[in-house]
């Protein structure tokens, strides 16, 4: 299942995660093998829930060596990735970056992350709160 991510207009090319900033949050899958089993749980698990991701502004990137993918499952693919965001971990061969609105790095594991776990950092962000209170929604 294709999933495609709305309302990019700019990419990890460039080296430049800027034109993201106060308009997106990212969600960077790294990976060494796009078989890796932490790769694949996390994937799966943000498929399940398209409507959450766009309700947080969370645009996902599949990151393999220099080259990034705007779509899950990966593919088509693109080069240009920044060498801090190319790196997965020595021992799990995945790595899961958040970065939030402001630009910031929210959280850096090498492992799967549930999306209840990553539902909640994200809605304990101020400015998540703040679009959660002015929107009306619980």
């Amino acid at each position: 299942m294709l999933f495609f991510i709305s309302g990019l207009l700019q990419s990890l090319e460039a080296q430049n995660l800027e034109p993201h900033r106060w308009r997106d949050r990212v969600l960077l899958l790294i990976t060494g093998d796009l078989k890796n089993p932490e790769y694949i749980r996390q994937t799966r698990a943000l498929q399940e829930g398209p409507g959450e991701l766009e309700a947080r502004k969370l645009v996902v990137f599949t990151v393999v060596e220099n080259r990034y993918s705007m779509v899950m499952p990966a593919g088509p693919w693109r080069s240009g990735v920044q060498d801090r965001f190319a790196k997965t971990d020595a021992t799990t061969g995945f790595r899961l970056v958040l970065i939030g609105l402001d630009g910031g790095v929210k959280l850096d594991t090498p492992s799967f992350v549930p999306l209840e776990t990553l539902w909640a950092l994200i809605d304990g962000m101020p400015i998540r709160r703040a679009e959660l209170e002015n929107k009306g929604n619980p």
